[in-house]
């Protein structure tokens, strides 16, 4: 593990794969996977501030940069690689950018949609709690993955808090994702540990977040 950004990892930066490339080739296969695969670890003078920012693939990941992703799997990126808080590739990937291109290489490759992270959260998870982009594309994609069952449980799964996926998009007052996790189906009347629904967790948040989730109720009590 290192303290210092890696030649590798400068290319992921700079977007270079031909340089990454050359990099690569004049090194042994075990060379090879041994540079992609080590992780970087900022320093820090205070333990508390301590962490690991993963490696050259995990990196690529979060930046997006799919060509260096396909580069470093090919000479032995590992698939099961693992950044900060224990996120995953699949979970860095939903979180920061949800680019389906992307997960699909990830899954094809062997990740693991059933993972979790630090605090049970699951790759659906990640994609809900940030708003920047909307991770909804990225999360029918996971759901696409699976057969009607597997798929409606993953919907709704939950982290150590007994948070969903609807949940986390609400407690984020990520709106987009929230109304496609109704639309999918998603269930708000799921209790967590703290013993909230997601209207619950709504009424603390801003009130549009409440209409959202009103809104849909009163559209599925009208239709019986």
């Amino acid at each position: 593990m290192g303290n210092t950004p890696t030649p590798l990892r400068e290319t992921v930066r700079a977007d270079d794969v031909n340089r990454a490339e050359r990099m690569l080739s004049n090194k042994t296969s075990e060379s090879r996977a041994k540079l992609i695969n080590e992780d970087y670890s900022p320093d820090c003078i205070l333990d508390s501030c301590k962490r690991v920012d993963g490696n050259a693939l995990y990196y690529a990941v979060e930046r997006n940069r799919v060509k260096m992703v396909e580069l470093f799997l090919k000479h032995g990126g590992d698939i099961h690689s693992l950044g900060r808080y224990d996120e995953t590739l699949l979970h860095c990937c939903g979180r920061v950018h949800g680019n389906v291109k992307l997960a699909k290489i990830l899954i094809e490759h062997g990740a693991d949609l059933k993972a979790t992270d630090d605090l049970g959260r699951y790759p659906i998870h990640s994609a809900s709690s940030s708003g920047f982009f909307n991770k909804t594309p990225f999360i029918e994609y996971l759901l696409s993955t699976m057969n009607e069952a597997d798929a409606r449980d993953y919907l709704n799964i939950k982290d150590f808090y007994g948070n969903t996926p609807l949940m986390t998009a609400v407690n984020a007052e990520n709106i987009p994702v929230t109304q496609s996790l109704q639309l999918l189906g998603a269930d708000d009347t799921i209790v967590n540990n703290n013993g909230q629904t997601a209207f619950d967790i709504a009424k603390e948040r801003k009130a549009e977040m409440m209409e959202i989730l009103e809104s849909k109720q009163r559209l599925t009590d009208n239709s019986n």
